[in-house]
């Protein structure tokens, strides 16, 4: 059995190195595919490990949003958020990755409402730890920089997190086109099962402590994090059927194309792979 799992990630380690390289390898090749990545990868900085204890004293909501090249969706998902009626105190983080366009500038035109973060680029990864960094907050949202929030849904999501101690709170999401038209529903049904919760950061509030000594590592599917080890420090999660948000679909949102310290991780786990196999083979 363990033979068998063995095999199965470094099959899936060896698929994602050829997609990135648009190169076919033969399965269990992990060897040569670790090779390739040697020579296009540095910086061994793929722990999700940090030293870092949140404050979650001034606001009852810290929501962080990476911001790469998005001046076609940017002000319409900060309105969202702005015009939201809540009773509750909210701090907005907006962590402008080195965008090329215009971005920061439509930032800077609500700098009196949410917290700006300007750095060189260094991927989403990177650009949710700054955020995290700086939350001060009881609950913490992530929210894509081409969403947009639907109305009392921070309220609504809160009422049921505070009233009821949840550590996470999740609800279901539309995608909707450029002119607003529903093309896709994803609706829940309430549950208190974790085998329930989606595995990406958004459409959910988490307990900000949860994210004590942890960040989003720098390498493909960074926020696997949420399900492999969030979910996990979770004691008490609600699922239920409203609609948290909207999702332009749009194709580039904040990803730019995978960079070297995005892929780190699998270079890493390609390694441990090889030097299995390749001792394996010695015996």
């Amino acid at each position: 059995m363990k033979t068998l799992i063995k095999k199965l990630k470094i099959n899936r380690l060896v698929f994602y190195i050829s997609i990135l390289n648009k190169k076919n390898y033969k399965l269990n090749d992990s060897i040569k595919a670790y090779n390739e990545l040697n020579e296009i990868c540095y910086n061994n900085n793929y722990s999700c490990y940090c030293e870092r204890l949140i404050s979650n004293k001034a606001y009852d909501l810290g929501i962080i949003i990476p911001a790469y090249n998005v001046q076609k969706y940017i002000s319409k998902c900060l309105d969202s958020i702005i015009k939201q009626k809540t009773s509750y105190k909210i701090q907005i983080i907006v962590i402008d990755d080195g965008s090329t366009d215009n971005t920061l500038s439509l930032l800077l035109k609500y700098k009196d409402k949410i917290d700006i973060i300007h750095h060189d680029n260094c991927g989403i990864a990177n650009s949710r730890n700054k955020g995290l960094d700086k939350i001060d907050s009881k609950y913490i949202m992530f929210i894509d920089s081409d969403d947009y929030l639907e109305d009392d849904s921070i309220q609504k999501l809160l009422d049921i997190g505070f009233n009821g101690n949840f550590d996470i709170v999740e609800g279901g999401y539309n995608e909707v086109d450029k002119n607003n038209n529903v093309t896709r529903t994803v609706n829940r049904e309430e549950s208190n099962d974790k085998h329930n919760l989606l595995g990406f950061p958004w459409v959910k509030i988490i307990k900000s402590e949860l994210f004590n000594n942890v960040k989003f590592p720098n390498y493909l599917f960074e926020d696997s994090i949420i399900w492999q080890i969030i979910y996990g420090k979770a004691k008490k999660i609600i699922v239920f059927k409203m609609k948290a948000k909207k999702n332009e679909r749009s194709k580039q949102g904040h990803r730019q194309p995978y960079t070297k310290v995005e892929i780190t991780g699998i270079k890493t786990a390609a390694k441990k792979a090889a030097i299995t196999e390749k001792s394996e083979k010695t015996v």
